[in-house]
């Protein structure tokens, strides 16, 4: 038999929960700059118009990756603007004057971060550095991120 006052009481216990995550956190925004790319700023109207029209596109649950030649941008669904740049091109440098192809030693050097965990994020400029065989794969520029206090 269906009783809606337990059921009430799941969901209440359900946002009580999902209140504290997100009061654990704090969402962190970044400014960058990629061909004429901005998370948070661009749509995919004025991607297109620099890059022309992507190769082809994935959709997922809350956002659209379109893949164009050497990177993809994820288009948030609720705002329309880019999310993320992820960049494969091994010509772009980033602000820690990191590249696709660099070491994982490079990387933990430079922000001081061990792990074994297949990415090293820089969370204080918004930069996601994933590895294969030990090196940069590919280099993620986020728009925001959700950091523990």
């Amino acid at each position: 038999m269906y009783d809606f006052k337990d059921n009430m009481k799941y969901f209440g216990l359900l946002l009580m929960t999902l209140s504290a995550s997100i009061c654990a956190g704090e969402t962190r925004a970044y400014y960058h700059n990629f061909l004429g790319i901005t998370p948070g700023k661009s749509t995919l109207a004025d991607v297109i118009a620099i890059h022309e029209s992507p190769r082809h596109k994935v959709a997922n649950s809350n956002n659209v990756k379109y893949h164009f030649d050497g990177f993809d941008v994820t288009i948030q669904d609720t705002t329309g603007r880019a999310n993320t740049i992820i960049i494969y091109r091994s010509d772009f440098t980033d602000p820690n004057g990191l590249s696709v192809g660099h070491s994982r030693s490079s990387v933990s050097n430079t922000l001081g971060i061990e792990t074994s965990k297949n990415y090293l994020a820089d969370k204080e400029k918004g930069i996601f550095y994933w590895f294969k065989n030990d090196q940069i794969s590919k280099i993620v520029l986020a728009h925001r991120t959700l950091t523990n206090n």
